[in-house]
């Protein structure tokens, strides 16, 4: 197990960056999108909302503990942003690729990956079949990255492809979407639930048996609820809010279904 209080090889390489963010933001509303998980940066101004970030980032480093060896697991980080959870793994020991198209988010990625020591390797580049190929991971991230995979609607079968992909190299994966609101967003009837649709898009593009929903998020406030689920191949030990929020939505949704078939 890695030492989880980091310090920098070269400060002037964190003012350098801070300084840099500061003059220029990456986001519209902040900063960086997502917390830079040491001290050193946390003066940032954060787009996101930083609760629900670590909240998010708890419950998937608690359910993952409760069910792999963070110690030389091999992650794939889809959509990294500045590395809020490529870092948090890899402070536990865990391999870690980071894929992030964005130029500036890449090399923040890397220059802070390098500076601190930690195992993540950063590719500057969408997810595709092709980076796919020959590749095998224990645990996936893929947190609203999905709808830019998709480009919105315009790429579904694309994106269900890549899904299918993912789950059959990769045992675990935390994937995370919304429906009809943000940019790039997938539009979904407004008379189907978006748990509905995100579990059965799981449920059909994917190889893996057990899908749970672990909770609900709201980055922006109200109006951006994304759905967080975890999906594995083997039966998962899951706290008791997982539990009970996973049951309570599938019982909900049976209860939805049938409603809808009456009226």
């Amino acid at each position: 197990m890695r030492s989880t209080n980091l310090q920098p090889k070269d400060i002037q390489l964190n003012d350098e960056i801070i300084e840099d963010l500061k003059q220029n933001p990456i986001e519209s509303y902040g900063e960086v999108y997502h917390p830079i998980p040491f001290k050193e940066f946390s003066g940032l101004k954060i787009s996101a909302d930083v609760k629900t970030a670590n909240r998010k980032l708890g419950l998937i480093l608690d359910i993952f503990g409760k069910n792999g060896n963070f110690e030389n697991a091999m992650l794939l980080d889809i959509g990294a942003n500045a590395g809020l959870y490529a870092y948090e793994f890899a402070k536990r020991g865990t391999q870690v690729d980071a894929v992030e198209p964005d130029k500036r988010y890449f090399e923040i990625g890397r220059k802070i990956s390098w500076n601190y020591d930690l195992p993540v390797h950063w590719f500057d580049k969408t997810i595709s079949l092709e980076f796919l190929n020959g590749k095998k991971y224990d645990v996936c991230l893929m947190l609203s990255v999905f709808q830019w995979v998709t480009n919105g609607n315009d790429k579904l079968e694309y994106g269900k492809l890549i899904l299918r992909r993912i789950s059959e190299c990769t045992d675990v994966l935390f994937f995370e979407l919304g429906c009809n609101s943000g940019k790039s967003s997938i539009n979904i009837p407004p008379d189907v639930h978006p748990y509905l649709w995100i579990k059965e898009l799981l449920q059909h593009s994917t190889i893996y048996d057990y899908i749970h929903l672990l909770g609900i998020t709201k980055p922006w406030g109200k109006h951006s609820t994304r759905y967080l689920f975890v999906c594995s191949k083997k039966s998962l030990n899951l706290n008791m809010q997982a539990m009970f929020i996973s049951f309570f939505y599938d019982f909900w949704s049976l209860l939805w279904n049938s409603l809808k078939e009456i009226l």
